[in-house]
């Protein structure tokens, strides 16, 4: 199972309004908090995608598993199949890790995220970028 594609395909679908907070670190300076992006998502939307299953928006996203030094860090996308709105900020090469802090791995994993989004707050990836770590936050809002 992938629950990224799906998680991705949520936001595809059901995303408005966008706003980019923080500041990346730059060379002799500091490590400074990857940028936080945020953008809107409506729960009536996130429950009618909910409602149509994991299997719909399972086609909308090309993910592929990504390994460093023989172990799995996350799913890298490789495509889209949809087009993404720019807000989200997500790009072909991006490596997500986790979805709402929790480990997107095994199907089980998928499950507990897909039954955590039908009350969640917000919809969080964890993604590498070009080997440094960013959060994309998605306030779930009524």
């Amino acid at each position: 199972m992938r629950i990224v594609v799906f998680a991705l395909g949520c936001a595809l679908v059901a995303c408005g309004g966008a706003k980019t907070e923080g500041a990346s670190a730059s060379a002799g300076v500091d490590a400074v908090e990857a940028p936080v992006v945020e953008t809107e998502l409506h729960r009536a939307a996130l429950d009618g995608l909910l409602a149509k299953g994991p299997a719909y928006v399972l086609a909308m996203v090309q993910i592929d598993p990504a390994k460093r030094d023989g172990r799995f860090v996350g799913f890298q996308i490789v495509s889209f199949r949809a087009e993404l709105p720019a807000y989200l900020d997500l790009r072909p090469g991006d490596v997500v890790a986790r979805v709402n802090d929790l480990p997107i791995e095994r199907p089980e994993q998928f499950f507990a995220v897909f039954e955590a989004l039908k009350t969640a707050g917000e919809v969080k990836f964890d993604v590498l970028r070009d080997g440094e770590r960013r959060e994309i936050a998605v306030p779930i809002v009524p």
